[in-house]
């Protein structure tokens, strides 16, 4: 059975619930002949090491299946055109397929088998560690992503690199995670919600077999930065909860763009800082904010200077009215350097990725579905009272785990 719920907002999305429960969003597109089908598979509870594991996992999707072979998923794939995609993205795997609308049917067909049934073979395997290899050469080119990588991992953030999981250890890695329970579906394009429910039809049957905890990758060798980087992690509220949008904003006015608070203490007034930011991770329960500071020449500022800083920063109506500015029309909720989806987009859900990822991302993490269309919003209304509470919560529960000085 499948039901179908309008949308409660004004341009949003559709919604179609599939019989096992995995919501598909639907956002159309009149006139529009691509079609941009994303699954994203809620991976926010998982530890570091899993994380780690699920960047191979991402980079072998596309091998051998139960009912395809490799060349004839290849085949598959060729034959519906446009572009297939597998990554993490922050706190999600996302799995995406873009082509003409006619090739629609072939398309899910493409995207149901790679998320239900890979083997996980010695190929696909060796696929998704060439993937894992060109992430890392970009961390080691950005001394600030590793060591913001590495502090987040501490307190069960981020991943951790692990070596290559053997097909035994992928396998159970999919079958804790890759479940109908953890998985949204989002349709961009001149299609119905009917067309697109239809089509995920076998996807609606889908009930995998009891999950079972698996053995873990084991962890390889700790990647440092090349430059000396102080990083202070900050809890924060989970983005379905009413702070969210005040936090993210509070954040945003410390750690984001030239006009950030840290920048102009560390990078302006001091000039020792090679550069400053705010990375994220969103976890079950709570967010993260690792604030970091990357230094470009010798200087006594240490942990317990940065620390301080942000204990006793205050933001003015200006520093609100900019961090605003970044936070919903720059930021959402994402990462602004190498990030897939997850990045800033000036103009808003503009492109049929961005659209597909945030409504499926905001379900996964509980918010209604009109979170997506209205977010913007409630950072809109965000005081300074509220800010400023934001930055004196952080400054109580700051975490200084490590100074990177090599």
């Amino acid at each position: 059975m499948i039901a179908f719920v309008a949308a409660a907002v004004l341009a949003g999305p559709q919604l179609s619930r599939l019989g096992n429960g995995i919501p598909i969003f639907i956002h159309p597109a009149p006139g529009e002949d691509r079609i941009t089908l994303q699954a994203l598979i809620r991976l926010d509870d998982a530890t570091p090491a899993e994380l780690g594991e699920a960047n191979y996992i991402a980079g072998a999707l596309f091998g051998e299946t139960d009912n395809f072979s490799l060349r004839r998923f290849r085949e598959l794939a060729w034959s519906i055109g446009g572009n297939v995609d597998s990554e993490m993205a922050g706190d999600c795997l996302r799995v995406e397929v873009a082509t003409a609308k006619s090739h629609l049917l072939p398309a899910v067909d493409f995207l149901t088998d790679a998320l239900k049934r890979p083997l996980f073979t010695e190929q696909a395997l060796a696929d998704g560690k060439t993937q894992v290899e060109l992430l890392q050469k970009r961390m080691d080119e950005n001394p600030q992503l590793q060591a913001v990588r590495n502090a987040l991992a501490a307190v069960d953030a981020a991943a951790i690199s692990v070596n290559a999981p053997t097909q035994r250890q992928a396998v159970a890695f999919h079958t804790r995670f890759f479940r109908p329970e953890r998985v949204a579906i989002s349709a961009v394009g001149d299609i119905s919600a009917e067309e697109v429910a239809g089509a995920f039809s076998s996807l609606g049957g889908w009930s995998p077999s009891a999950a079972g905890s698996g053995e873990i990758a084991s962890a390889s060798q700790k990647h440092e930065p090349s430059l000396p980087v102080l990083v202070v992690c900050a809890p924060g509220p989970e983005p379905r909860h009413a702070d969210f949008a005040a936090w993210l904003t509070a954040c945003a006015a410390l750690g984001c763009g030239k006009g950030s608070l840290l920048n102009r203490e560390f990078r302006e007034r001091r000039g020792i800082t090679y550069s400053v930011g705010v990375d994220f991770a969103f976890r079950k329960g709570n967010s993260w904010a690792a604030f970091y500071v990357v230094l470009s020449k010798a200087s006594d500022l240490d942990l317990s200077s940065l620390q301080n800083f942000i204990k006793s920063a205050t933001l003015t109506e200006s520093d609100l009215t900019r961090a605003k500015a970044f936070a919903a029309g720059e930021y959402e909720v994402g990462q602004p350097v190498d990030a897939g989806p997850m990045r800033a987009f000036a103009q808003g859900h503009a492109e049929p990725s961005e659209q597909a990822f945030w409504s499926s991302w905001w379900s996964l993490k509980g918010a209604p579905l009109s979170r997506d269309v209205d977010f913007a919003k409630l950072i809109g209304d965000v005081t300074l009272a509220t800010a400023n509470a934001q930055l004196r919560k952080m400054s109580q529960s700051l975490v200084t785990l490590y100074d990177y000085f090599l």
